[in-house]
Parts: C-alpha cells; sequence; structure tokens
C-alpha cells in the first residue's frame, strides 16, 4: 500500500503540466527551465488543447507557392553577378503591422540563421525589408530605412510577413499606437464605432477612422481607413495580392509551431543554413514592457481577453468588416456570440441597469 500512495503522489506532481507538455518543450528550447511538474509556470499557460481550438493543429503559411519562383529569382541573379565576382544571398526580411511580433521574429531569424555574412549590423533591424517593415506594400519603392549602410535590391528581398489575430491585434494598439492615431474613448478601445447614446441606439453607429502618419525621409503622407478593422485587413490584404514571392506567416504559430515555421523559411529561400542543431526561440523582451515568451504563450494561447474592451456593436463591426478571406485563410474566427464574461457582456448589462 505504500508504494500505491507513493505513485499516486507522483500522477498528483505532474497535474501542473498536464496537457501542456508542448508549451513546456517550447520553452525549454528556449533555455527556460521548466520542470515536469513546476506549477509557478504551468498554473498560467493554456492547455494544449485550447491552442488547438484557437488556431488548429498545424502552422498556416500562405504564399509557399511562391518560393519556387524566389528561388530561380536567386540563381539567375547569382548567375548575372558572378563574373563580377560579386555573391547574392537570399533575402528573407520581416513585414508586418505594428503589434505583431515583428520585432522579435526578426531577432529569431537573426538568431538562427546564417543569413548573409555582408550583413555587418547586430540590429534586428537588419533583417527588416528595406522599405521598413510596418511600411504599407504599396509604398515600397519610396522608402528605404536608413538603418541600411548598403544597398539591397527590393526586388530580391522575400517579404515574411507576419499576421496577427485582428482582435489581440487592435487590442494591442489600444496599449501602443505607435503612429496610428484616432479618437479614443474612455469608455471602451479598440472602439472601432462611436459609443451608443441612450437615445440613439437603433440607430447606425457612426465608425472610427484611423490614420496612419508614414514620416519618411523620402514620404511623408497619412494612410487613412475607415477603422482598426480595415486597417489590418487592408495591410494584409494588399501583401496577399503583392505580385511577387512572399510568405505570410501568423504571429501565433511563431510562438506555437516555431520551428515548422523556421524550416519552412528554410526551405523557401534554398536551405539556408542554421546557426544550430536545432532551432531555438529567441527569448528577449521586444521592447520594453512586452510580453516575456511565457507571458506571450499565455496571453495568445486561450480565448480569454481576446476581445479586451470591445462592446458589442465594436465586435458586430468588426465581424462586419475584417476581411473574410484572410480570416478563413488565417484560421482566424469571429465569435458567434458576446462572450458571457467579456466586457462586451458586462457593459451590455450596464445598460440594462
Amino acid at each position: 500500500m505504500p508504494y500505491d500512495n507513493v505513485n499516486v503522489a507522483k500522477e498528483n506532481e505532474k497535474v501542473p503540466c498536464q496537457g501542456k507538455e508542448q508549451l513546456v518543450s517550447i520553452l525549454r528550447a528556449a533555455g527556460i527551465n521548466v520542470a515536469a511538474n513546476d506549477s509557478s509556470v504551468c498554473a498560467s499557460l493554456p492547455t494544449w488543447k485550447e491552442v488547438e481550438e484557437l488556431y488548429g493543429s498545424e502552422p498556416r503559411i500562405l504564399g509557399l507557392e511562391t518560393c519556387q519562383r524566389y528561388r530561380d529569382m536567386i540563381q539567375q541573379a547569382q548567375q548575372a553577378k558572378r563574373q563580377d565576382n560579386v555573391t547574392v544571398y537570399p533575402m528573407p526580411r520581416v513585414a508586418g503591422l505594428q503589434n505583431c511580433g515583428t520585432t522579435a521574429f526578426a531577432d529569431t531569424l537573426q538568431h538562427n540563421l546564417v543569413v548573409d555574412p555582408t550583413i555587418h549590423s547586430d540590429s534586428p533591424r537588419a533583417y527588416n525589408v528595406p522599405w521598413r517593415k510596418h511600411t504599407p506594400i504599396q509604398f515600397k519603392d519610396f522608402v528605404t530605412s536608413d538603418s541600411y549602410d548598403w544597398q539591397e535590391d527590393k526586388e530580391l528581398v522575400l517579404p515574411i510577413v507576419i499576421a496577427r489575430d485582428p482582435y489581440r491585434w487592435m487590442a494591442s494598439m489600444c496599449e501602443m499606437n505607435y503612429n496610428v492615431n484616432w479618437v479614443f474613448s474612455n469608455r471602451h478601445c479598440p472602439n472601432l464605432v462611436a459609443y451608443p447614446e441612450q437615445n440613439m441606439e437603433s440607430a447606425p453607429l457612426e465608425n472610427v477612422p484611423v490614420v496612419f502618419a508614414l514620416n519618411e525621409p523620402t514620404l511623408k503622407v497619412d494612410v487613412q481607413y475607415p477603422s482598426l478593422a480595415h486597417m489590418w485587413s487592408t495591410f494584409n490584404r494588399d501583401y496577399l495580392e503583392y505580385d511577387a514571392p512572399r510568405l505570410m506567416i501568423r504571429y501565433e504559430d511563431t510562438l506555437f509551431h516555431g520551428e515548422k515555421v523556421f524550416e519552412a523559411i528554410q526551405d523557401c529561400v534554398g536551405g539556408m543554413p542554421s546557426r544550430y542543431i536545432s532551432f531555438q526561440p529567441y527569448v528577449w523582451n521586444a521592447k520594453e514592457g512586452s510580453a516575456d515568451l511565457v507571458g506571450a504563450l499565455t496571453k495568445n494561447g486561450r480565448q480569454q481577453g481576446r476581445y479586451s474592451e470591445m462592446i458589442a456593436e465594436d465586435i458586430d463591426y468588426a465581424i462586419q468588416h475584417l476581411d473574410p478571406e484572410l480570416m478563413e485563410l488565417l484560421h482566424y474566427v469571429n465569435p458567434t456570440q458576446i462572450p458571457a464574461d467579456s466586457y462586451a457582456a458586462e457593459d451590455l448589462r450596464n445598460r440594462e441597469n
């Protein structure tokens, strides 16, 4: 009998991390020492089932069909430059909207890939697209990052576009809006529509326009969108329709399927060598106040908090105006009803009282 009690105790020790083994493996690969029974870490982590319910069981990578074209482009450029004794290297470079983990992913590329020995910068900015990562693709020929002290052929760059769940992206924009401006509300954010007045609840609500201020030495322009939902849709749609090789990767897959994403990029550009025997997630807070890896896995791996401080009308507007094809291709699901534990549900209850 004493042996049975010992076995029961051992089983109980495993409970904190049960169903979360894949997440523990991700943390260990990043050099974070997590014991199999570490309740201080595992208690906060979502289960792998929760992750799969949100994003599916495999990464969604768009644009893989353009990889052969990219490899052919690099090969042709190498042949053309050979007589000048110039080596042309593949150029996977990161792009994406603000608050989509672009800096962290550029760090990860820099940390894992032997990209280009001619890059002498230790800054992850060197692994961003040369037209600056947040610039809408329509302006790529008018902007060149001032962090580049060499000439890169923009046509030989393979953009790696990081897209994020639009609901969490919009919530992050409320916390740090960078050079994106709109009329903020102290009652709800992201505020896609104006808060309904008591005597106008049945009337159509006015949308809240957004202005993205591009302030580059060679381009100063205000890019206007009807709402944050339109900004997410337009930026990513333009890259989806970009008539050149590119990959679109979900931010969440860089967290939960980092190794598979990394291998897909390697294959796409023609097998660029790794710095290490196995993939290593790069752990460093990309910006002051950003979540560490444990925090990022916890925040993005469960449904809770996805709708932030949106009211019901914001959610309805998002459902109507987020690009439906992009949502389906990236496996981002709109809610079918207002979650009972959400800010929106609480706001509706308060209005009824």
